[in-house]
């Protein structure tokens, strides 16, 4: 994994690079998700095989990304912790999400990342400063409860999900940005958050817009081992 690191003014986003050969038990556990996952979206539409799968590869990258940081950040400042194996959790059996439950000196912290496809927004700098949100608990038709988590973590994709798919099997590098998020408290702080429906029927999210509001990379990173 190779980290660059970009600003917004004051506020730090790292891009990560990954090769092929880094991800390909990412890429294998993706397409084992596909036969035990529920296959529908949040708005109840079913996806197909190929959406599953981008999905599924989409976010376990996600998840490696930030176990990955996690680690890089133990190691530069000397700490000790552990992560537990992420955890798959269905509600109602409809949904699943994927969880870190980081293990650091007295504390148990839980963190949920959030990942999506930026491929209609002009640049990287305009994800983060205009266009997107740091989404945190949610509920919708598809999923009824979520458990709150004590960070949000929010990872993007600068291009279409299907370009993802093809750079991997095609031996390219495969890029993920990682734009930091948000605490617990900052989630439910009326001054910083807010709740909308995303446009989708009986769905209620609680959101931080733009992410600039939120933490940034090096500041999620540094709460979580506060």
């Amino acid at each position: 994994m190779k980290i660059n690191i970009f600003k917004i003014n004051q506020f730090v986003y790292y891009r990560a690079d990954y090769t092929k050969k880094e991800l390909e038990h990412v890429y294998s556990g993706a397409e084992a998700l596909c036969k035990s996952l529920n296959p529908k979206d949040t708005s109840g539409k079913v996806r197909t095989q190929s959406e599953q799968l981008v999905k599924n590869f989409g976010g376990l990258i996600s998840e490696k990304l930030v176990s990955d940081l996690l680690e890089k950040e133990a190691v530069e400042k000397g700490l000790s912790f552990i992560i537990d194996n992420s955890v798959l959790s269905k509600k109602d059996s409809e949904d699943y999400q994927i969880d870190h439950i980081v293990r650091y000196k007295d504390k148990v912290i839980t963190i949920e990342t959030r990942s999506s496809f930026a491929y209609r927004t002009s640049s990287p700098d305009s994800v983060i400063s205009r266009a997107f949100s740091i989404i945190g608990p949610y509920t919708t038709n598809q999923k009824h409860s979520e458990d709150v988590k004590d960070f949000y973590a929010f990872i993007f994709f600068f291009c279409e999900p299907d370009t993802l798919l093809g750079r991997y099997k095609n031996n390219g590098e495969i890029s993920v940005y990682f734009a930091g998020g948000a605490s617990r408290e900052m989630m439910f702080d009326s001054r910083i958050s807010s709740v909308t429906n995303l446009n989708m029927e009986d769905a209620s999210y609680r959101v931080i817009k733009p992410i600039t509001r939120g933490l940034d990379a090096e500041k999620f990173m540094e709460s979580i081992f506060s």
